[in-house]
């Protein structure tokens, strides 16, 4: 069994304190100033001490009200945080991830007109370049991904449009005669993007060509080459 005062008693000195008045947490916790002040005493009476100093109309704490108040305020902030995390969502907050370069140059500069158009949601931004499970991240509302879409129980998918992805090489190599044909293309290092699902041998497929032996294509972080 916890030895602790009753609760009324000390939301109402934890409100009086904080608020630095009788009257004032009287209205914050719908009670008459007289109830507060009789919760109040029943605490001082169970401690023994006087956490008040009552002078000229004014409650000044105690150095042991103010012990109490640091600790108090300590245990109501913890509790608040735990009852905040039940309670359903408000409808203002909207919480996007997506790629850092997507959000430095496409999102990032068009959030301030955003912002300015509906003020009443607050954006929270994450960026991050590893995939993102939103079914193990139920604190992201939009995932604005790369590859694949997902698929899961109240996801809903919205393709921002079709992308365009293309073979590139060194300006110098593609007026050659003869152009790049299989053999030399084989003897070239190919770069490949690790973000991307298209991979070298979709792209020949693509082009109804057969691939070369090759010695294999690195990763990178960019576009195919």
């Amino acid at each position: 069994m916890r030895r602790i005062p009753g609760f009324p008693s000390l939301r109402a000195f934890e409100a009086a304190a904080r608020l630095g008045s009788f009257a004032r947490a009287s209205e914050e916790l719908c009670l008459t100033p007289s109830a507060v002040s009789h919760q109040i005493r029943a605490l001082e009476r169970h401690f023994g001490r006087a956490l008040f100093r009552r002078e000229n109309r004014q409650a000044n704490l105690t150095a042991d009200g103010e012990r109490l108040l640091a600790g108090l305020s300590r245990a109501f902030d913890a509790i608040e945080a735990a009852c905040a995390e039940l309670m359903p969502s408000s409808g203002t907050g909207l919480s996007v991830h997506c790629t850092p370069s997507f959000a430095t140059k496409w999102l990032g500069p068009r959030l301030p007109g955003f912002m300015e158009a509906n003020p009443s949601i607050a954006i929270r931004l994450s960026s991050g370049a590893e995939p993102v499970d939103l079914m193990r991240h139920p604190g992201i509302d939009v995932l604005i991904a790369y590859g694949q879409p997902p698929h899961g129980t109240g996801l809903r998918v919205e393709p921002l449009g079709p992308e365009e992805i293309v073979a590139l090489c060194r300006p110098d190599m593609a007026p050659e005669p003869g152009g790049l044909t299989s053999d030399r293309i084989a003897r070239l290092t190919w770069l490949e993007s690790s973000f991307s699902p298209v991979r070298w041998a979709d792209w020949f497929a693509l082009n109804s060509l057969t691939p070369p032996k090759a010695r294999g294509a690195r990763p990178s972080t960019g576009a195919p080459s």
